[in-house]
């Protein structure tokens, strides 16, 4: 196929684009900590170093320079962190939130926002739960660990890339201890 027409197969069907909001930002953290007393915001910015290793597990390099995390607090404990973010799909970003409890494992998945025209099975929580008790040392890959969807198979992918992207902003934010090698 001639490059002209390869550009042209790889672009977006006009009238394709979905724009699917299924939880807002503050509903999915009073869904993720229930029960907190309170959630703390952090923006977090990582050294060279450590944006250098999660885009390594990640497959790819960062598009944010930034992190927001949230931290769910009751009696004085940390019930987990949240981390929201976005990973494109075929055509547009998928934005989703990954918790990671204090053990360093995930916690709970979801799908924020879909915008594209298929594969929006990944949000749901049969699909989803794959994630659960998943860590930094688990592949998150599709035929290992995580099984696709017929006909989600991109979508898949870009779940699994923010899931280990918050895993590993978390771990270096949160778990990481100063001169520790990986």
């Amino acid at each position: 196929m001639p490059a002209a027409e390869a550009s042209e197969a790889e672009r977006e069907p006009e009238g394709n684009a979905r724009n699917e909001i299924y939880l807002t930002p503050e509903e999915a953290l009073e869904k993720a900590f229930a029960g907190a007393d309170r959630i703390e915001k952090e923006v977090i910015r990582l050294s060279p170093e450590a944006e250098a290793r999660v885009a390594r597990a990640v497959g790819h390099p960062l598009y944010e320079r930034e992190f927001v995390l949230y931290r769910g607090i009751k009696a004085g404990n940390l019930l987990g962190t949240a981390m929201m973010g976005e990973e494109l799909g075929k055509f547009r970003p998928i934005t989703s939130m990954t918790v990671v409890g204090p053990d360093g494992k995930v916690q709970d998945v979801k799908v924020l926002v879909y915008r594209e025209s298929h594969g929006s099975d990944v949000r749901r929580k049969r699909f989803l739960y794959q994630y659960f008790g998943k860590g930094r040392d688990d592949p998150i890959q599709i035929n290992q660990d995580i099984t696709s969807i017929s006909g989600a198979t991109i979508s898949v992918r870009s779940m699994n890339a923010q899931v280990r992207k918050a895993l590993n902003v978390i771990y270096e934010a949160s778990f990481k201890k100063s001169g520790e090698k990986d």
